[in-house]
């Protein structure tokens, strides 16, 4: 138990406190958790003064136990029927594996956080016995049984926004601002993010009180040990044709996320791989929560090798042992791309990343790498790969995008294509 010890030291001596809670001790020796991460370090002491609070830093830094340890310490001081306390989050992945980890948080305590998600009924049942401390879910999901009046949430002492960039993008301020009518306004808020956009930014100044401030890195960086790399190809046939050899190049036990704007295009690269007999599942919100949960399954379990997923996954999805991201698109927003990035290398591991870009593409790889600030490493075409031409149809949508790109650039520029007009 000598290497127990030296552990609670470690966190014990940044965190005395945790000496009255030798149970979470336990659970982060459980966990082979063996001190804090720089945004753990600074936020769970003002956390835990009560005063709110916002907390920026990359992907896989921890802003999970950053919040959540401060908030089961507190949660022993609260004494109401209704739970104190409530997580609210963009996706119902991402819910799932935050009520996850609060689960093997609260393993040695009584305390009981509830995933909320409408397709779980008995969670009904387990709100109305007083079952629960700690409600993490969507917010649809929250409303929903607000509206029921299963609990109330003026009794909520602390909201935590976490991936908050992504919850704003969402749409989410107006019903965040339908929360603060009937949230009590002596609540403390929490706000967690990889990135901190301008709009975050002013979502804060309007909506938190004097917030405590904790910016372990505001413009996030790739790590260092992710490598990164690009294949220029001229058209989507040609796409698929490098991708279909980059995961068949691959060993078995490596772990592949392919991800890509659209879920058209998700559901046509998972058919073009099923076709050349690789093993593959896709991620997105066309499909039903049973099936989304069954595919992050059986690639955490090695049944499959490869995920392709749209964008909506990329936030929060934490997968041990993910090797390889593989952008099939270019995301037109720099916060997508680090966030695909950022599901492998995670915490001090190694990882690849690879972007197959075609020419209507360019303009935003180059602002992506002006933002991070270095170039990704060319890939040539692999010689066994088949460069396909590209469609009439194809090549004149490459066109329109240079085109209005072009026109973003030089407003005297009149453009060779015109947008068409909208139906009303």
């Amino acid at each position: 138990m000598q290497e127990l010890s030296d552990r609670e030291n470690t966190f014990t001596a940044q965190f005395p406190i945790l000496d009255k809670y030798k149970n979470l001790v336990r659970v982060l020796e459980d966990m082979q958790i063996q001190s804090p991460t720089p945004i753990q370090a600074q936020s769970i002491a003002k956390i835990l003064s009560g005063k709110d609070l916002i907390g920026i830093s990359e992907t896989g830094s921890g802003k999970t136990l950053a919040y959540l340890l401060p908030i089961l310490i507190r949660l022993h001081q609260f004494k109401t029927k209704d739970p104190p306390a409530l997580v609210l989050l963009p996706t119902k992945e991402l819910t799932l594996q935050i009520f996850e980890t609060a689960q093997k948080l609260t393993k040695y305590t009584n305390i009981h956080p509830l995933c909320i998600l409408r397709t779980f009924e008995k969670q009904i049942m387990d709100v109305a016995q007083n079952q629960t401390q700690l409600i993490i879910g969507t917010p649809q999901s929250v409303l929903f049984f607000y509206q029921k009046q299963i609990f109330n949430l003026r009794k909520i002492k602390i909201l935590v926004l976490d991936e908050a960039d992504m919850l704003l993008e969402r749409g989410f301020k107006k019903q965040f601002t339908d929360f603060l009518e009937v949230l009590n306004p002596k609540r403390q808020n929490l706000l967690f993010s990889a990135t901190f956009p301008s709009k975050v930014e002013n979502f804060c100044k309007e909506f938190l009180l004097n917030p405590e401030k904790v910016m372990i890195n505001k413009w996030q960086k790739i790590p260092s040990t992710i490598t990164q790399s690009v294949y220029f190809v001229p058209n989507i046939a040609t796409k698929n044709n490098i991708l279909k050899g980059l995961l068949k190049g691959l060993e078995t036990h490596e772990r592949v996320i392919v991800f890509t704007q659209s879920k058209s295009d998700a559901q046509s690269i998972e058919t073009h791989l099923a076709q050349h007999h690789i093993s593959v599942r896709t991620l997105h919100s066309n499909k039903s929560q049973n099936t989304r949960s069954k595919a992050i399954e059986e690639l955490k379990l090695g049944k499959i090798n490869t995920l392709v997923a749209t964008d909506v996954a990329s936030r929060g999805l934490d997968i041990s042992g993910i090797t390889h991201i593989i952008h099939w698109d270019i995301p037109s927003r720099l916060t997508n791309y680090l966030h695909r990035t950022g599901r492998t290398g995670r915490m001090g591991k190694t990882g690849v990343s690879i972007a197959l870009c075609h020419p209507a593409e360019k303009y935003d790889l180059k602002r992506i790498q002006n933002v991070i600030g270095m170039g990704l490493k060319i890939c040539t075409t692999p010689n066994d790969c088949v460069c396909e031409s590209t469609p009439y149809e194809e090549q004149q949508n490459i066109n329109r995008r240079l085109d209005f790109q072009r026109q973003k650039q030089d407003p005297t520029y009149k453009g060779a294509f015109h947008r068409k007009k909208r139906k009303s």
